[in-house]
Formats: structure tokens, C-alpha cells, sequence
């Protein structure tokens, strides 16, 4: 699959509030570490340095959450 970036996203622009809760979705319904990292290319990669580092740092924070429960489940 090749990595497509929506026009906002190649302009740099990124909705924070709406990035955060696709990101969590896509986690959510990972079943593999590497489906989570797909999900991060997905979503996160083409507007990482456009976003806060709030922003960094939360979507650092669900990945780590996700990647644990997946290991414990």
C-alpha cells in the first residue's frame, strides 16, 4: 500500500483535535504492532512536525498504550 497525503496535509495544515481521535480509532482496531505502525504512517507521519508537541507527545502515549495491551491482551 503507498503512503497517500491528503492535500491539508502536504499544505502542513492539521486539524490536532480530529488527528488525535482518527489516530486513536485507527489503534484501536490495530490486531497486530504492525498494524498500529501502519496506522501511524497513516495518520501521523505526513503531520508530525505541523502539530504541537502536546499533540507529539499524546500520540506517543496512545501508540505506547496500544502496543502494551496488545503484548498483555
Amino acid at each position: 500500500m503507498s503512503e497517500v497525503r491528503s492535500a491539508a496535509a502536504q499544505a502542513g495544515i492539521c486539524d490536532e483535535q480530529l488527528l488525535i481521535h482518527n489516530t486513536a480509532g485507527a489503534f484501536a482496531r490495530a490486531a497486530s504492532p504492525s498494524e498500529i505502525d501502519a496506522a501511524w504512517r497513516q495518520y501521523v507521519t505526513p503531520v508530525y512536525e505541523s502539530v504541537s508537541e502536546e499533540t507529539q507527545g499524546l500520540l506517543h502515549r496512545l501508540y505506547s498504550l496500544r502496543l502494551t495491551t496488545l503484548h498483555n491482551g
